[in-house]
């Protein structure tokens, strides 16, 4: 049975029509209209409280404190935000030639500017000492409280509120940011709720996607399995008067005599005459998609070139069989967690451990980063004249906005160059972003991949990353003119 809440207009017309004929003056501002009407707009307002009640008590409608009663239910909780961090600078007392030691849980805050700023506090995260032939010590903080708003620009950060003895002075160098995993949105925990029960029985992806996303400073997780696909190897030879090729990933190749196809699985370039060999998966699951015989001549095929968008004929073939592999082997790339700190990798081994199938070997890993640098050529409003410190102040904003939506982007998430140049815009000040030129750089087993994107040189809507790859903020320099 459902609630069905009655609107005004309903409600109105429904006291009307059981009203005795010796009431008839319903005319606007009588005395029985105004009467009916009153009644008619507080019932409807019940009607709408109540079938807000009725909502909240399910996991699809239920919003914001009411879904976080319904999964209490299935012992969910809302997954908080991590904390603000970076990094102040404590100076030592002039006469003080001892080693002084900055002790974790030194308290720290904002200068109190109500009129400004809202007072923040942070703490010490890290135990450091300062050489007595050293005048400071950079030292890691983090956020007394949890969330992105305990973000603060540079040099705000100036205020000990118990002092430690031999220290001076305290600032922060650079802005102190926020990178880590934010609230839990509404959306993410309904699915959360809802993947209980096969979390519950264990032994499946879902259930390690879910346990280890319940883990603190984890962002993100994804799985690949490796044995739906049939994958392997194929050499791929370029005409003699062809010149350079770039064959981009994806590219559909055909085994014409069994009519199996395939799709490169990388970028690669090729020479006239030369030959180069490509790593190619089915694209379709299963043993039917096998190439059980090496050595098969799949003929010429028609592949485009990514540089000029010309098309040209190549000759394939396969020195070895392309088949199915890697069975029982799962690949769990994680966002947020630092793989140089053991602890945390120790962690996340745990608790896969304790939700994997018997007999499926686990490789956790790190999302794969691509790093953007970025040179941007931005041009404020002309009626707007800076002074040196409101021209550093301002590209350091420009900075921020860009770092940060380089930051936010999740794995397998393109760039898009129009929600950049947008926030860019929004900014107080920015009249136009004039140029750009983006470089991507991915670590590719012994060798760095570089690629150069040009917006003077062709028009740039998005740039791409693989499923298991992320955008993380290399060089950036901003260029600010009139």
């Amino acid at each position: 049975m459902t609630f069905k809440p009655k609107t005004f207009t309903q409600i109105f017309q429904e006291m009307r029509d059981r009203t005795p004929p010796t009431l008839t003056d319903f005319q606007e501002g009588s005395v029985v209209r105004t009467l009916y009407e009153s009644f008619a707009f507080e019932l409807a307002l019940l009607y709408a409280q109540m079938d807000q009640i009725y909502l909240s008590g399910f996991v699809d409608t239920a919003q914001g404190p009411h879904l976080d009663l319904v999964v209490a239910v299935l012992g969910i909780k809302r997954g908080e935000p991590d904390f603000a961090r970076g990094e102040v600078s404590f100076e030592r007392d002039v006469g003080i030639d001892k080693d002084i030691e900055i002790p974790i849980g030194t308290l720290v805050t904002t200068s109190e500017d109500t009129a400004k700023y809202q007072k923040k506090a942070y703490q010490t995260i890290e135990v450091k000492t300062i050489p007595k032939d050293q005048p400071s010590a950079l030292v890691k903080i983090q956020a007394i409280k949890r969330g992105d708003s305990e973000v603060t620009e540079a040099k705000t950060i100036q205020v000990m509120p118990q002092p430690v003895p031999g220290i001076k002075s305290v600032n922060n160098p650079q802005p102190i940011s926020f990178t880590g995993k934010r609230r839990e949105t509404d959306e993410e925990l309904r699915n959360r709720a809802k993947n209980t029960l096969l979390v519950a029985s264990g032994a499946n992806i879902t259930a390690i996607e879910n346990t280890l996303l319940c883990l603190p400073g984890v962002k993100e997780v994804k799985i690949r399995e490796n044995f739906y696909f049939a994958r392997g190897k194929v050499t791929l030879t370029a005409p003699l008067d062809s010149g350079e090729i770039t064959i981009p990933k994806g590219t559909k190749l055909t085994l014409i005599k069994n009519n199996k196809s395939f799709e490169t699985t990388e970028e690669v370039t090729i020479s006239g005459n030369n030959s180069v060999t490509v790593n190619v998966q089915a694209l379709v699951a299963g043993s039917t998609s096998e190439v059980t015989q090496a050595n098969l001549s799949w003929g010429e095929q028609q592949v485009e070139d990514l540089e000029t968008n010309r098309t040209f004929n190549i000759i394939v073939s396969n020195n070895e069989p392309i088949l199915l592999k890697d069975f029982g082997i799962i690949d769990v790339f994680v966002d947020g967690i630092d793989f140089s700190d053991l602890a945390q990798i120790n962690r996340l081994k745990q608790e896969i451990e304790r939700v994997r199938a018997a007999g499926i070997f686990v490789r956790l890993e790190c999302v794969n980063p691509v790093k953007l640098d970025g040179v941007f050529q931005i041009e404020v409003d002309p009626g707007l004249s800076l002074s040196p410190e409101q021209q550093t102040k301002l590209e350091n904003q420009v900075y921020e906005v860009i770092t940060s939506y380089i930051t936010e982007q999740k794995m397998g998430q393109p760039l898009l160059i129009s929600q950049l140049t947008k926030k860019i815009l929004e900014i107080k000040g920015i009249n136009d972003v004039i140029n750009f030129t983006l470089e991507t750089r991915r670590n590719l087993e012994q060798t760095i991949k570089k690629n150069t994107y040009k917006s003077s040189e062709t028009s740039i809507k998005r740039l791409d990353v693989e499923i298991f790859e992320k955008f993380i903020p290399g060089d950036i320099w901003i260029g600010l003119g009139n």
